[in-house]
């Protein structure tokens, strides 16, 4: 197990204090720095800010990586073409998460023009054509949500970059066990974490991959204040957004999806 630090925007920290920080958690030993990205500061300019703060106090810096980027936000070649450079210049010590975001909502779909209906079918859709490009082969696909045609990554030769999926749910886990390098996951119990264990290594059962390859990351929140119940409110803040689902609950008659089918789960 190795245990890293997550920087996100909530922490308001500049870009020098996020270099402080970075190397201070290299000299305390932490093997990873995550971000998140919620369509603020670049996500991948971050981790490479990170990564050069920690060669100082790691031999190659430490490997930083997104948890996760929603795919409605850049196109498969977008994707590609930003972490093949931040794994290139890091030495590939980067990984790149990708998520659905909120695409089980029309309004979101419809905000960043994805294509199609199904949720899995589209981070299938992610999943396929980005393993391909960061590989460095000529993408030809043709998907629900993604076509490509003879398209092509120029980084050469290309740096290999773990890619990750953001899985709550059952099929979600399967699909990650199935064609990512592994799963990032959320606001778990031990108990749950087990549970998804589970579930990715049936999806990787179906192509005989050796589940124990695939890596499983899991952000666990801390609040750290003198002030305890300071501590606990700012927790509570950060968790109700989650529970409730970001958004209106579900139709009547219909099951919850994403964070707040999560949560019941």
């Amino acid at each position: 197990m190795e245990i890293g630090i997550g920087l996100d925007h909530t922490l308001g920290l500049g870009y020098e204090e996020q270099a402080t920080v970075s190397a201070e958690a290299a000299r305390l030993g932490y093997k990873q720095i995550w971000t998140p990205e919620v369509g603020a500061d670049d996500s991948f300019l971050t981790c490479v800010l990170r990564w050069q703060a920690t060669l100082a106090a790691a031999p190659g810096g430490l490997t930083t990586g997104i948890g996760v980027s929603p795919v409605g936000l850049r196109t498969p070649m977008g994707l590609a073409i930003s972490a093949g450079s931040v794994s290139k210049l890091t030495g590939g010590r980067f990984v790149l998460g990708v998520g659905s975001g909120q695409a089980t909502t029309p309004r979101y779909r419809q905000t960043w023009g994805l294509r199609g209906t199904s949720v899995l079918g589209l981070m299938r859709d992610y999943l396929v054509t980005l393993k391909g490009l960061l590989a460095g082969e000529t993408v030809e696909y043709e998907g629900p949500s993604i076509s490509l045609h003879g398209a092509r990554l120029g980084i050469d030769p290309p740096q290999r970059t773990p890619v990750y999926l953001g899985a709550l749910g059952p099929e979600m886990l399967r699909l990650g066990g199935e064609l990512a390098d592994g799963v990032s996951l959320n606001w778990c119990s031990a108990e749950h974490v087990a549970w998804s264990r589970e579930r990715v290594a049936e999806g990787a059962a179906k192509t005989a991959r050796d589940a124990s390859t695939i890596n499983v990351a899991e952000y666990i929140r801390v609040c750290v204040d003198d002030d305890v119940d300071r501590a606990r409110r700012a927790y509570t803040r950060n968790l109700m957004g989650y529970a409730l689902g970001f958004g209106p609950p579900a139709p009547k008659g219909t099951k919850p999806q994403g964070y707040r089918a999560h949560f019941e789960r």
